[in-house]
């Protein structure tokens, strides 16, 4: 949450920073701002409406803010989250074999990289993103716990080649379209309901 005068007062919410990016110990920590972090959920955003659907005993901590959320995560079910995953699976798929030689990457990940001609990770990252937004679109429940989990590693390590990965993403394309279009899943979220949850979490964090 951010201090109060990010949410009253006289604009000084333009100092307070909505997105933190630190280690921490072991830990590569992304924190967001309340708000913030619920406009992604609106907008199915993966790698934030994941932190809805995991097991319990994934959670380090949950604030009662964040346990509001996961109580409430059916608010945010939508077939928003078609041209999010395949957004994201696209931009996977096309740093694949571009920009594969960033400084970001470990050495690790470089060596990949230098011996298969493409990042494997980006890879796998494209095919997992494609396999859950495709369960989401038919089920509405995104299963971060993955039964291909061994298929996936396979991926990431390289084990793979350039052909397999992109016909097996052309083939997923396909089939998240499909089932886009036959999805039962609300086609917006219910933002009402998700404006009534904000403001009893900022009241509560006002007082």
């Amino acid at each position: 949450m951010a201090p109060k005068e990010y949410y009253i007062g006289l604009g000084l919410e333009r100092k307070h920073e909505r997105a933190i990016e630190c280690f921490k110990d072991k830990y590569d920590v992304v924190s967001y701002e309340f708000r913030k972090f619920v406009n992604l959920l609106l907008k199915s955003n993966p790698n934030v409406l994941g932190m809805l659907w995991l097991k319990s005993e994934h959670y380090l901590n949950k604030a009662p803010a964040g346990q509001l959320l996961i109580d409430n995560k059916k608010l945010f079910i939508s077939k928003e989250a078609y041209n999010s995953f395949v957004g994201y699976a696209y931009g996977q798929l096309k740093h694949m074999e571009s920009n594969v030689k960033l400084g970001y990457m470990g050495s690790k990940r470089k060596e990949l990289v230098n011996k298969y001609g493409f990042d494997p990770k980006n890879a796998s990252h494209c095919i997992r993103l494609l396999r859950m937004g495709d369960e989401y679109l038919n089920s509405g429940e995104l299963n971060m716990h993955r039964e291909d989990f061994e298929e996936l590693l396979e991926i990431k390590t390289g084990k793979w080649s350039l052909i397999q990965v992109k016909a097996e993403a052309e083939r997923l394309f396909k089939k998240i379209e499909c089932s886009f279009k036959h999805s039962k899943l609300p086609v917006k979220p219910e933002y009402i309901k998700v404006e009534k949850l904000v403001m009893s979490v900022l009241q509560a964090h006002l007082n």
